[in-house]
């Protein structure tokens, strides 16, 4: 009994207090513990090297760039000889001068993972249909040989309706020009007329505004009427902008 007895005064005197840290007593304190910190850096490294550009991620992505833009650059040739050889039929609104159409198709390089038109490629398309009207227009003269460049300074983006892939659509643009110096262009992404109903309006997808400016290499603005003698397109602005100011001022007589 005695042996017994000291044992257990042996065993409750080197049973820890409750003034002492006890791991019995302190289970959820194994965070500050090494096998339970290694998870957290182990995702933060992986997550780190994720995000880290790699020699071999950067070459992937010089590659895709260079893919785009090679198959956009293709893309523009194609408008511009198909400009070339088939003149647009050009008509004139009351609210705009110049106002044609361009027949499109989203291709899967224009998709997303969401299986519709990237909302980037609107305005990419938009550019493919100022680019058809660059011979027909005289603009492609005057870039090559008087050195003229065209710049966009402002575009604002409407969305309506996706565009699903190989669908057909059409581009109606709308051009018109103030103070004898911007150029607005008003890019309609409507549905292609053979899938119309009969009785029904076209689908509107989305709608492009663009403002534009025509410059010189020296940096000087190039007015649309020091252009509009040499070119019957951009005469078009200055006999609409002549009958507009006339129609305006017989309504206020």
């Amino acid at each position: 009994m005695v042996g017994c007895r000291a044992q257990s005064t042996a065993a409750s005197a080197a049973r820890p207090t409750s003034n002492l840290p006890c791991c019995r007593r302190t289970p959820k304190m194994h965070v500050l513990s090494p096998w339970n910190a290694q998870p957290p850096h182990k995702k933060q490294a992986k997550a780190e090297s994720n995000t880290q550009l790699t020699p071999k991620k950067l070459r992937f992505y010089q590659y895709n760039t260079r893919v785009i833009m090679l198959f956009f650059t293709l893309r523009i040739i194609n408008q511009l000889v198909r400009g070339w050889v088939k003149p647009l039929n050009i008509t004139s609104t009351k609210s705009a001068p110049i106002s044609y159409d361009v027949s499109l198709r989203c291709w899967p390089v224009d998709i997303d993972i969401f299986m519709h038109m990237n909302n980037a490629m609107y305005v990419r398309c938009a550019e493919l249909a100022r680019w058809r009207i660059f011979p027909q227009s005289g603009s492609l003269q005057m870039t090559t040989m008087s050195g003229i460049l065209f710049l966009a300074v402002d575009q604002h983006v409407v969305y309506h309706r996706p565009i699903l892939p190989f669908s057909k659509y059409i581009i109606r643009t709308t051009l018109s020009t103030t103070d004898n110096k911007w150029l607005h262009y008003c890019h309609t992404f409507q549905q292609d007329p053979s899938q119309v109903k009969p009785g029904e309006d076209p689908k509107i997808y989305a709608v492009v505004n663009c403002k534009a400016v025509l410059k010189e290499k020296s940096g000087k603005t190039v007015k649309i009427d020091q252009i509009a003698k040499s070119s019957e397109f951009y005469n078009r602005f200055i006999t609409h902008g002549a009958e507009n100011h006339s129609i305006h001022n017989m309504h206020h007589k």
